[in-house]
């Protein structure tokens, strides 16, 4: 009797372990998979791979439009024109860096009046996101909007 008492002790302590190792899988695996449907745009705080962070690029430079001549490790942004008045915005994978180049010309395209670049740079999700390495050879200068990851251009 004491061998059947022990054995159903051990069964019922085995089926216990199974059912508390089954709970801790399915709440690691839901929790992963929360953020699975459509992209809205917005900067959520998921995990999982390939999380982008949004950047705005907005032009408030009189009498000048800007177009997309180079881009690297970002989506392009639609459109590639960019005219005064207006913003794009790109999508940069969590942990990298991107690079974005736009000609810039007169808003009657009458002339090239030169090159604006920068980098925008995505750590994590929670913390450091920003653009850097900005230049240019246009007469623009630039400031800061609401957060490090909107940057406003404006005239010289």
């Amino acid at each position: 009797m004491r061998n059947i008492s022990n054995s159903y002790g051990s069964n019922l302590g085995l089926i216990l372990v199974l059912f508390i190792l089954l709970v801790i899988t399915i709440c690691f695996f839901s929790r992963n998979s929360v953020n699975n449907g459509p992209d809205d745009g917005s900067d959520d705080e998921s995990s999982e791979l390939g999380a982008t962070r949004g950047f705005t690029l907005v032009n408030s430079a009189e009498g000048l439009n800007l177009v997309v001549s180079f881009i690297k490790n970002a989506e392009e942004p639609t459109p590639t024109f960019l005219p005064s008045g207006d913003e794009n915005h790109f999508r940069v994978p969590i942990g990298s860096t991107a690079t974005v180049i736009y000609s810039v010309y007169t808003t009657s395209y009458a002339s090239l009046v030169g090159k604006f670049s920068a980098s925008m740079y995505s750590i994590s999700l929670v913390q450091d996101v920003g653009f850097r390495s900005i230049s240019t050879t246009a007469p623009l200068r630039w400031f800061y909007g609401i957060t490090p990851s909107n940057l406003v251009l404006v005239n010289k």
